[in-house]
């Protein structure tokens, strides 16, 4: 009998034990609605390559941008790996911010680069939204198959 006195005693004592660690129901919302804001904002990138890279010929790369906050600044920032791959075309802004139109449509952006490589080069692209307590920011890189001539593949 002690024994089985003993578990019970056990058990109950985890169970307010547990009990404890748990947050009440306003403290789980007061988080939950504490960090929302930031966590759901999102960054799209969508890219097209609007005509065939060249070796050493310009190729334009056509950038649409999304966010869940179109009334937030996007700082866009371009770059490459290596000079030796790709170098950007004459006149071309490799960082800048971007705002919105009346629509909360972001307007398309178009990289002017040159090829340096035949082969698969990478262009980077990174968007960053500013927050009061932190930066939401998406990078990618897009890949870009360069051939020696326009004849090489089609």
């Amino acid at each position: 009998m002690n024994k089985l006195w003993l578990n019970f005693l056990i058990w109950v004592l985890l169970f307010f034990v547990g009990c404890n660690q748990v947050d009440s129901e306003s403290v789980l919302l007061a988080k939950k609605n504490s960090g929302h804001k930031i966590n759901d904002q999102t960054i799209t990138i969508d890219f097209e390559i609007l005509n065939k890279p060249i070796l050493n010929e310009s190729a334009i790369i056509s950038l649409l941008l999304k966010t869940n906050d179109p009334s937030k600044k996007i700082f866009l920032n371009y770059s490459v790996l290596s000079e030796d791959d790709i170098s950007f075309g004459d006149n071309q802004i490799d960082r800048f911010e971007l705002s919105s139109n009346l629509r909360g449509i972001y307007p398309e952006q178009q990289i002017i680069i040159i090829p340096r490589r035949e082969g698969r080069v990478f262009l980077a692209v990174s968007a960053t939204m500013k927050f009061e307590k932190e930066n939401v920011t998406k990078t990618i890189s897009i890949p870009i198959d360069v051939d020696k001539s326009i004849n090489s593949r089609d």
